[in-house]
């Protein structure tokens, strides 16, 4: 990402992180505030997660392998054949750790081995936390071939609604089957135009020697339902890139394709930050920083919660009139403790007016219930909700 597009989104951050500290202050009070907030939190974890890249193709195509050299080495080690494995979704964590989840139960396991391969074919996400480097930038999804009998193709596509890029691998010795290409059919358009074509297998006799019509043929038929198609020899790359995602053998890193694909992902990465920041922006702009406006200065806040409160007194006798007033002034003490952006002096002037009201409706009640006394009661609230309609005049 460019130092450009990260100085405007840790701008954002920290507007959306103002806006959701200040709607925690008033999300039990205002009925309406709680939706408002949870917004606030899910565009908060927008900005902040990673990219959603999910690594699809059918058995055989090289999908582990270039999972390998993205981590920097192989995180899922395990003795089961890789037709039992389900989609392992790998995620950034400074304590590492893997939970399996099938239809009825997610549960913590300590190692991959504990897993048999019938355990394994019951599990739809192994979920694996690690910390490297590259999974701070993509959580990556890998997904089980699709042309393998034993797996259900919905592996894939239950997981293409989370995604932001797809990297599809389609073996050289047999690119681009019409299985593929009916199964990509199946994606989204704008997913396809973020998600890369990856040829693997480059590397063999047999490929080498007719690689440049396979790209002529592969450019021709699939580049239009592609950001970019890039033929990648994965053990070279493998090899010249370390787990830091240092670049160990630069020759041998631009050679296998590595170099290109890489580039390729960190210019759809970009384009997926832009997206999130402009809709972010929106929603800021149009949903939450309206409603804080409206809500959240001090006369309009107050006032809002004032009437609030009063409609909730509706006993006409004096007992519960008073108990209502006296527990609706004790509700607005409570509402400007530390709630709104008033200076500590308007806010000690406030309290004192309202606790002026509450000691004059105690005298008041401890009085004989006369009609006179009654409308005595009346008449403070009654100044005190002229009060806060003119709260400028009272601070």
């Amino acid at each position: 990402m460019s130092g450009k597009l990260s100085n405007i989104q840790a701008t954002l951050e920290n507007d959306v992180n103002d806006a959701v500290n200040k709607l925690a202050r008033i999300r039990h009070i205002f009925d309406d505030a709680k939706a408002t907030y949870n917004l606030g939190l899910d565009l908060q974890s927008m900005l902040m997660s990673p990219a959603r890249l999910v690594v699809g193709g059918e058995f055989s195509s090289g999908k582990s392998t270039f999972v390998k050299m993205l981590l920097g080495k192989h995180v899922v080690k395990t003795k089961a054949s890789a037709s039992a494995m389900p989609t392992v979704h790998f995620q950034y964590a400074t304590k590492p750790g893997i939970r399996a989840i099938s239809a009825v139960s997610k549960h913590e396991i300590s190692s991959f081995g504990q897993l048999t391969e019938e355990e394994l074919q019951d599990y739809e996400t192994l979920e694996v936390c690690a910390d490297l480097p590259f999974l701070k930038q993509f959580e990556i999804f890998d997904t089980p071939g699709t042309s393998d009998p034993k797996r259900d193709v919905d592996q894939l596509l239950s997981v293409v609604d989370q995604a932001d890029s797809i990297i599809w691998c389609t073996n050289a010795t047999q690119a681009w089957r019409e299985s593929e290409r009916r199964m990509w059919d199946a994606m989204p358009t704008e997913l396809q135009q973020r998600s890369i074509l990856l040829v693997t297998h480059v590397d063999l006799p047999s490929v080498k020697s007719s690689i440049d019509r396979l790209m002529k043929r592969l450019k021709k038929d699939a580049a239009p339902l592609f950001w970019d198609i890039i033929p990648i020899e994965l053990l070279s790359a493998c090899a010249a890139r370390d787990v830091d995602g240092t670049i160990i053998n630069p020759t041998a890193w631009n050679a296998s394709g590595g170099a290109d694909c890489i580039a390729a992902m960190n210019a759809i990465y970009t384009q997926v930050r832009e997206n999130k920041i402009r809709y972010v922006t929106y929603e800021l702009a149009t949903k939450i920083m309206p409603y804080i406006d409206e809500n959240m200065s001090t006369t309009k806040s107050t006032i809002n919660y004032w009437a609030r409160i009063l409609n909730e007194i509706k006993s006409p006798d004096s007992k519960n009139m008073a108990m209502g007033y006296l527990k609706a002034l004790n509700k607005m003490l409570n509402f400007l403790d530390g709630n709104f952006e008033l200076t500590p002096d308007e806010n000690e002037k406030i309290a004192r007016r309202i606790q002026e009201a509450i000691e004059n409706i105690k005298a008041t009640y401890a009085q004989e219930e006369t009609a006179e006394n009654i409308k005595e009661m009346r008449s403070i609230m009654k100044q005190l909700d002229w009060e806060f309609h003119f709260i400028d005049m009272l601070a």
